[in-house]
């Protein structure tokens, strides 16, 4: 920031230069909404921050490979568990497997959610909103 009230060429939020017969007043008032602005703004720029990171963000392959393993452990012990009564291993599987590929779309989804091929979530709201 320069002495000048700028930064980087463009005049900073505190320097309020409002000339002319514009009364004491208006200039506060003027002031203070150019500082909401300017926080309102950088708020904004905060999170958009914060979903570019968290959009980059992935799970490791090694993680997969944990959860794949630990899901295919877990069906391993309910079939011993079941192996007396084949309906009731057969109900318990399909609903542990149902549940567990519930989890690893979602897992796939959430992974990378602007990735190409596969799930992916696309800006259609945002680019709704947008103006034109």
């Amino acid at each position: 920031m320069a002495g000048n009230g700028t930064w980087a060429g463009k005049p900073a939020v505190n320097s309020c230069r409002l000339g002319g017969s514009i009364d004491r007043g208006a200039v506060v008032c003027a002031c203070a909404n150019q500082e909401r602005a300017a926080v309102a703004i950088e708020h904004a720029l905060d999170a958009r921050r914060n979903r570019v990171r968290l959009s980059q963000a992935e799970i490791a392959p090694i993680q997969w490979i944990v959860i794949i393993a630990l899901a295919v452990l877990i069906l391993i012990t309910l079939a011993m568990l079941h192996i007396g009564n084949r309906l009731a291993m057969a109900v318990t599987m399909f609903i542990f497997s149902t549940a567990i590929a519930v989890c690893l779309v979602l897992l796939m989804v959430y992974d990378r959610p602007f990735g190409v091929g596969g799930f992916v979530t696309k800006p259609t709201m945002l680019r709704d909103i947008m103006p034109e």
